[in-house]
């Protein structure tokens, strides 16, 4: 993505970005702790949305996938 004229990228554990720092292909990393199922829940159960990118995750449902409940009667 494009921040006030920096490229910005979302990369996850620390010897990957390091590996970007020290290949000359990234100037500045930023860290943190990622949300917990239990945070991510009772955010979501008050009706609001998490911040963008907070459940960014890896690797992604294919597009177009579908999800069906499995149970009695279904």
């Amino acid at each position: 993505g494009d921040l006030c004229g920096a490229d910005v990228s979302y990369e996850h554990g620390r010897r990957r970005v390091r590996g970007l720092i020290d290949a000359q292909l990234a100037e500045v990393a930023l860290g943190g702790r990622p949300a917990s199922v239990d945070q991510i829940a009772r955010v979501a159960e008050g009706g609001r949305l998490m911040p963008a990118k907070t459940t960014f995750f890896r690797p992604k449902p294919r597009s177009g996938m579908v999800f069906r409940e499995l149970g009695a009667g279904g």
